[in-house]
C-alpha cells in the first residue's frame, strides 16, 4: 500500500461512496427513491490517448444492465482523469484508448495504483482500427510502469467474470481482434481486465437511435455478445467473486451423490 495523506478506505467503503446499489429486493424500482447517490457509476478515463467517442456506449450498456440484472445504474457516465481526487469516486474505470498512450507522471501512477489497490477497478478497451498497434505496444511498457508486482496474463476459462451474470468464453465487442482476455491479478480479483474488441464500440448509439460503428464480427448477434460482455463486466466490479461458490454447488451435490436436476 502507498502511504500518503488520502484516507485508506476499504473496497467497501470505495463502493458505497460510488454509488452501487445492487438491489435484491422483488420492488427494484423502490430504489430510485434513494436519490442519485444510490445508483452505480462509473467514470471514463481521459487524457491518455487521443480521444475515443465511445460515451453513447457506456451509456447504452448502462441502461441494457439496468433492465437486465438488478443494478440501478446512473445511465450518464462521469469523465476522469488521473489528476482528480475524483477517482475514488467509482468503483469502475474505462478507458477507451487509440494511438499511443501520452507520457504521465509519477504522481498520476500512485493515484491510479492507490486506487486500484484499495479496491477499485480499471477496464481497457482497444478502441484502435484493425492494424493500428500502436495502443497495444505501448500500453505494455506504460503497465509495466504502474504495476510492476505482476504481469497482464491471459484469462483462464474458470475465471468467475465468464459466469458473474452470462456464460462467456471470451472476449467480445465490435472487432474480432483477440477473442482472449486479459488480467492483472491482486489478492483473489483481478483491477484491470484487458480487451482488444472495441467493446463499447459495438454497443454506441448515432444521434437517431441507430448503431453508430458498423460490427467486424457476427452482426447482430455479435452486438448481443457484447451486451452480456459488458452486463458481465459490471457485475464483476460490484459482486466480485460472490458467484464463484455458488457454481459449484452442482459438483458438490453430485458428489454427496444427491440428484441434481
Amino acid at each position: 500500500m502507498i502511504e500518503d495523506n488520502r484516507v485508506q478506505l476499504s473496497r467497501r467503503q470505495l463502493l458505497a461512496i460510488g454509488g452501487t446499489s445492487l438491489l435484491l429486493s422483488p420492488f427494484p424500482t423502490a430504489g430510485f427513491c434513494m436519490g442519485k447517490s444510490s445508483l452505480l457509476q462509473l467514470a471514463m478515463l481521459d487524457g491518455l490517448t487521443s480521444p475515443v467517442k465511445r460515451a453513447s456506449g457506456v451509456e447504452r450498456l448502462l441502461w441494457e444492465t439496468t433492465k437486465r440484472t438488478s443494478i440501478l445504474a446512473d445511465e450518464m457516465p462521469a469523465t476522469v482523469s488521473l489528476k482528480d481526487d475524483a477517482l475514488y469516486q467509482y468503483p469502475l474505470i474505462i478507458w477507451c484508448g487509440q494511438g499511443e498512450i501520452r507520457a504521465i507522471g509519477d504522481a498520476e501512477f500512485n493515484r491510479l495504483r492507490h486506487y486500484l489497490r484499495l479496491g477499485g477497478m480499471l477496464f481497457v478497451d482497444d478502441a484502435s482500427p484493425m492494424g493500428d498497434d500502436r495502443f497495444h505496444r505501448s500500453f505494455g511498457p506504460w503497465l509495466e510502469r504502474l504495476w510492476s508486482d505482476d504481469k497482464l496474463v491471459q484469462m483462464p476459462k474458470q475465471h468467475t467474470f465468464y459466469k458473474t451474470f452470462y456464460l462467456l468464453k471470451g472476449a467480445r465487442g465490435r472487432l474480432n481482434r483477440d477473442s482472449a482476455l486479459y488480467a492483472l491479478d491482486f489478492e483473489d480479483r483481478s483491477p484491470i481486465i484487458y480487451s482488444r474488441n472495441d467493446l463499447f464500440g459495438a454497443l454506441c448509439r448515432d444521434q437517431i437511435g441507430g448503431w453508430a460503428l458498423p460490427m467486424r464480427s457476427a452482426g447482430n448477434q455479435g452486438r448481443e455478445s457484447a451486451f452480456r460482455f459488458g452486463v458481465n463486466l459490471l457485475m464483476y466490479a460490484t459482486c466480485l467473486n460472490y458467484k464463484r461458490d455458488q457454481v459449484h454447488v452442482p459438483a458438490l451435490l453430485k458428489r454427496r451423490k444427491w440428484r441434481v436436476e
